[in-house]
Formats: C-alpha cells, structure tokens, sequence
C-alpha cells in the first residue's frame, strides 16, 4: 500500500496546477482519461489483494 502511496505522491509532485490551468477542456479530459483506468486497476488489484 505504502508504494502506491509514494506513486501517487510522485505524480502529484510533477502534475502542477499549472499544466492543468493553461490546456483546453479536452486536454484536461484526456490527462484524466490516462489516470482513470489506472486507478480503476489499482483499486482492483488491492480488492483483489484483500480476499
């Protein structure tokens, strides 16, 4: 758990606030159309985990 911690805590680090603030509305989609499915197969992955 403490890894994908220190992943996210990563990819917070080097995705400022400001990358965000100077793209369009499809860019920001489709940053967040890259993180959707990897956090869907993390979570999945851990539930997984846990039984």
């Amino acid at each position: 758990m403490s890894e994908i911690n220190e992943f996210i805590a990563d990819l917070v680090n080097h995705f400022s606030l400001s990358t965000v603030t100077d793209r369009s509305w499809f860019g920001i989609a489709s940053v967040f159309g890259y993180f959707h499915p990897l956090t869907l197969f993390g979570l999945s992955f851990i539930l997984q985990k846990r039984n």
